[in-house]
């Protein structure tokens, strides 16, 4: 399919570059035909991932009409929302003759996202950012999004998968044995979250779930930031997004170090994010104070057990360079886990002085 077709369905002209960034989506920038600057971005949707596109637009549009609602009463805003272009028959997405499904958002110049946070500085900004966007959609009815991805950070549905791949797949291996265990030691040290969830005492909220650091983007001017990867936002814990954030930003290393030694947490980096982070939020349940310090072991557990699994049965969900690296990421994800685990006080401090601000 010539990419100018899909192109014309939104009223736009231009060249197209691929993005080589993206595990979910495929990426193009389009191009001014005249400067070559990238004025838009197109993306093919990964239906496979989110199955039900319907769905999955209806959300993203009602989430940034109310960004956009927001930005326009701010003045000076230090966020800029992004924005969501339409066909010239007014919808969100357009499907081609192959049933592959596009969508096109404005191009953000002169934003910069960071793998890992270059400085302390930018530590601080993406707690600010993510924790405000936290708080700009949480006036938004919950009823009103549906979840793209369900159970996405279940905890019950991540040891039922991992249950479920050990019966057809057991350990073959000393080091397969190992991750396993210490996956299902950590379990009822992470449960109390889990449980909490599914009674309902902790208190659900339109949470981001995909906080990655390279999620939001920082100007060159410093001056502004935007928060991008919106498919997942839908009811979840602040538990998810905070645990998420700090999992890529504070770890020491890359997501699949294979040696062990060198995997760490920088504390420094967990106190402030965490500290900036949650003095945007301006309400925090008694619950949600008492659970938040196991966030970070939380997610970092779920996306160990998530790459085990995936290693179990064959590499099935996650792209690998190599047979055993979703197992190499494993084992980084659940030293991680102990890690954070470990660092719970300094966690504990942060929020403290957070629900006593108010």
């Amino acid at each position: 399919m010539e990419l100018n077709t899909i192109l014309e369905a939104f009223g736009i002209e231009g060249s197209t570059e691929i993005i080589a960034q993206g595990h979910i989506h495929r990426s193009y920038r389009v191009l001014d035909s005249e400067t070559k600057l990238a004025r838009f971005l197109l993306q093919r949707i990964n239906h496979h991932v989110f199955p039900d596109i319907e769905l999955l637009q209806s959300n993203l549009s009602r989430l940034l009409d109310h960004l956009h609602r927001q930005h326009v009463k701010e003045e000076a805003a230090d966020w800029v929302p992004l924005r969501l272009h339409r066909t010239l028959n007014g919808q969100t997405y357009w499907r081609d003759e192959h049933g592959y499904f596009w969508r096109i958002f404005g191009y953000l110049q002169d934003f910069l996202a960071y793998d890992r946070p270059p400085t302390l500085a930018h530590v601080q900004r993406g707690g600010r950012a993510f924790g405000q966007f936290l708080q700009l959609i949480s006036s938004l009815p919950l009823e009103q999004f549906s979840e793209t991805i369900p159970d996405f950070h279940s905890l019950s549905f991540r040891k039922q998968q991992l249950e479920s791949a050990l019966a057809h797949h057991p350990p073959q291996s000393k080091v397969e044995l190992e991750a396993v265990q210490l996956a299902q030691s950590f379990l009822p040290k992470l449960w109390p979250i889990e449980q909490a969830r599914q009674k309902g005492t902790l208190p659900l909220r339109l949470t981001h779930n995909d906080t990655k650091f390279n999620n939001v983007l920082f100007s060159t001017s410093h001056l502004q930031h935007c928060i991008i990867d919106l498919d997942t936002v839908m009811p979840g814990l602040i538990h998810y997004d905070l645990g998420d954030a700090l999992r890529t930003l504070a770890a020491t290393c890359a997501e699949d170090e294979a040696d062990l030694g060198k995997i760490g947490v920088n504390t420094l980096y967990i106190e402030n994010f965490t500290t900036h982070f949650l003095d945007c939020i301006q309400s925090l349940s008694t619950e949600e104070i008492d659970s938040l310090p196991i966030s970070p072991a939380l997610l970092s557990g779920i996306m160990g057990i998530r790459f085990l699994t995936d290693h179990l049965q064959g590499d099935q969900y996650y792209q690998v360079q190599f047979r055993g690296h979703n197992l190499q990421r494993a084992r980084c994800q659940l030293q991680l886990m102990r890690l954070f685990w470990e660092a719970q006080d300094v966690i504990e401090k942060c929020v403290f002085n957070a629900s006593h601000k108010r």
